[in-house]
C-alpha cells in the first residue's frame, strides 16, 4: 500500500512539473515590438531606402528632414507607405532618450511599417564619414532576389 502511495504521488509531481511554466519553454512567446539593426554595407544591389526618423526629443521626431509632433508622424508614415512594396523604418535617436519614448516611436513605426530598423550611433558615424556605403537592414524582399 505505501509503495502504491509513493508511486501516485511520484506521477501527480511530475504532472505538476510538466503544467508548470520553465524558463526554457518553446511555449514563451516574446512581448515587445520586433526591431532589426542596421550595419553600414558598400551600396551595391537593390537595397530599400525607407523613411528616416529621427526621434529628437520626448514625442518629437524629424521624417526625413521636417521636425515634427509625434501624433503627426502616424498620418504621414501612413501617406508615404500607401502604394510602396517596401516598407521600412530606419529610426535613431538622440542619447540621454528614455526608452520609453523610443519605444513609443517604434510602435507609430510598427502600425505602417514591415519592418523597423534601427540605427546606432557607431553605424551612423561610419555613413556620414565613408561614401558609397549604404544603409542594410538585414531584409530580403522578393523583388530584390530578381
Amino acid at each position: 500500500m505505501q509503495r502504491r502511495l509513493l508511486l501516485m504521488a511520484a506521477v501527480a509531481a511530475v504532472l505538476l512539473w510538466l503544467r508548470m511554466p520553465h524558463g526554457s519553454s518553446h511555449n514563451h512567446q516574446p512581448v515587445g515590438q520586433e526591431v532589426r539593426v542596421a550595419s553600414a554595407v558598400p551600396c551595391f544591389g537593390r537595397l530599400p531606402a525607407g523613411e528616416s526618423v529621427r526621434v529628437v526629443r520626448r514625442g518629437r521626431v524629424i521624417l526625413r528632414t521636417e521636425e515634427m509632433p509625434l501624433d503627426e508622424l502616424d498620418a504621414r508614415l501612413a501617406a508615404s507607405f500607401r502604394d510602396r512594396t517596401q516598407r521600412v523604418v530606419f529610426l535613431r535617436a538622440e542619447e540621454g532618450l528614455r526608452f520609453r519614448d523610443i519605444a513609443e516611436v517604434i510602435a507609430t513605426a510598427k502600425k505602417h511599417a514591415d519592418y523597423v530598423v534601427l540605427v546606432s550611433p557607431k553605424t551612423e558615424l561610419i555613413l556620414r564619414s565613408q561614401t558609397g556605403l549604404c544603409r542594410d537592414p538585414h531584409i530580403t524582399f522578393p523583388e530584390i532576389l530578381m
